[in-house]
């Protein structure tokens, strides 16, 4: 397991960016870190249903900061 991933947060503006983001990761990433977008839960679906690229692991805002009691 890599101590070292690739983070990246985004709202539904910034959805093709994300996207771009995440197809440049998919290409260029040789060291297979894993790739975290984090969005506000109401624009999860929303992200999947445009990013399909392969090895993304998505989060919700509202459970990152009600892991660290925020």
């Amino acid at each position: 397991m890599s101590n070292v991933s690739i983070f990246c947060k985004s709202y539904r503006p910034d959805m093709e960016r994300a996207f771009a983001m995440a197809e440049s990761v998919r290409r260029f990433n040789r060291d297979a870190l894993p790739l975290y977008i984090s969005v506000p839960r109401s624009d999860l679906e929303e992200f999947k249903k445009h990013i399909t690229t392969s090895g993304v692991i998505w989060l919700c805002d509202e459970d990152i900061v009600a892991t660290k009691g925020w």
